[in-house]
């Protein structure tokens, strides 16, 4: 089970990489501020993205994840990656790709089938390489289907890289 502190601690690193406001015309997600796109920041009520406070969006990422379900998650490194993922690639790509690694339907919804299924996970290394390789791969897809989309391709590589190296551990 993860602790506040953990989900907190995310949010944080998220937050971060994601940094303030950014609305670059070649980047399809349109503007964001700390990663929340003016359609996320319209759903949840929170008014023009351009002026998204840092607490404001730590405080809808908390929203979001326990929204999404992610937060059931009970291995720390594999949450920061799909929570990571789920910011970046939207929470249905996300959750497929851990549905995928712990061999549910991947229909996108963190249900109580899925859940279950993260209970029968002895070790959650192979989960998270595996959510790693898909998220790799679909950066791939990207660009294979829209070559303007290449010049992001060294950011999101130095992002991905975080959660590679260092690597996590996990005990046997």
């Amino acid at each position: 089970m993860l602790t506040e502190q953990q989900i907190q601690s995310v949010i944080a690193d998220i937050l971060d990489r994601e940094g303030g406001y950014s609305n670059n015309a070649a980047d399809r997600g349109g503007a964001t501020n700390f990663g929340i796109t003016q359609e996320t920041a319209n759903a949840l009520g929170l008014g023009d993205v351009r002026s998204l406070s840092r607490t404001a969006a730590s405080d809808a990422y908390a929203k979001l994840f326990a929204q999404w379900g992610i937060t059931a998650i009970p291995d720390y490194p594999t949450f920061h990656l799909v929570a990571d993922s789920c910011v970046q690639h939207g929470p249905g790509n996300a959750i497929k790709w851990l549905q995928s690694a712990i061999r549910a339907d991947p229909d996108g919804n963190l249900g109580p089938v899925s859940i279950g299924k993260m209970g029968e996970v002895v070790r959650f290394d192979g989960v998270y390489y595996s959510i790693l390789a898909a998220r790799l791969r679909f950066y791939g897809q990207i660009i294979a289907k829209n070559a303007s989309q290449a010049v992001f391709a060294a950011g999101w590589l130095n992002r991905l890289s975080a959660f590679v190296y260092p690597a996590p551990t996990w005990t046997p």
